[in-house]
């Protein structure tokens, strides 16, 4: 991620993080709204940040767009998405 130009200082994705995301770009597919790294941001960093997500204990960072980018791109390069 750091050669795309995003930091890295929140650790590395965790798999539940990484599963958010892909679904997160999935909903965005579905209503047909653009998936770029802004919008993937909004929407995985609501999920993230919710108080639902608090009172499970699941520890989800926010995320940068650059992040989020450098880990579609990842994502796709390894055809995992």
């Amino acid at each position: 991620m750091e050669s795309e130009k995003a930091p890295v200082d929140l650790g590395p994705w965790r798999v539940l993080q990484t599963i958010c995301l892909i679904v997160c770009r999935d909903v965005l597919v579905i209503n047909t709204i653009a998936t770029n790294s802004t919008n993937l941001k909004v929407l995985y960093n609501y999920v993230a940040q919710s108080e639902s997500v608090k009172a499970m204990s699941l520890a989800m960072a926010a995320k940068s767009p650059a992040q989020v980018a450098a880990k579609i791109k990842h994502l796709n390069e390894h055809h995992t998405v």
